[in-house]
């Protein structure tokens, strides 16, 4: 591969971690902390809070309209999504030190790889 075509690797991946980091950021997390110190639980709870209350409706009505299919799927999928996203909030709190490990290396070969394309 070029050189060219390397750095534009590099830059994307590079992109894609501080996009995370800004997102982590909104809600409330901060990514480059071990501890939860400087988190802000009640952003935390303002940002995920519409997702569970945008379902309420939608699951309460299900039964009524059990048989439009599309209705049933939107209900499953958005139910789906929202439990996922709260599992992956807890393991992520659960497993906070490894996780913040692992962004601090991930930084460090980027930051090796970007050094070694500037070389």
């Amino acid at each position: 591969m070029s050189d060219e075509v390397k750095g534009k690797k590099q830059e994307k991946k590079d992109q894609s971690l501080r996009v995370q980091i800004l997102v982590y950021r909104c809600m409330g997390i901060d990514l480059w902390s071990p501890t939860m110190a400087n988190d802000r639980p009640w952003l935390t709870f303002v940002t995920m809070g519409p997702l569970f209350l945008f379902m309420v409706p939608m699951f309460l009505a299900a039964h009524e309209y059990i048989t439009q299919v599309s209705l049933l799927s939107d209900t499953l999928g958005s139910t789906f999504a929202s439990m996922l996203t709260l599992v992956k909030f807890l393991l992520f709190c659960y497993h906070r030190k490894e996780f913040v490990g692992l962004i601090y290396r991930i930084r460090a070969i980027l930051a090796k790889g970007k050094n070694r394309s500037v070389a």
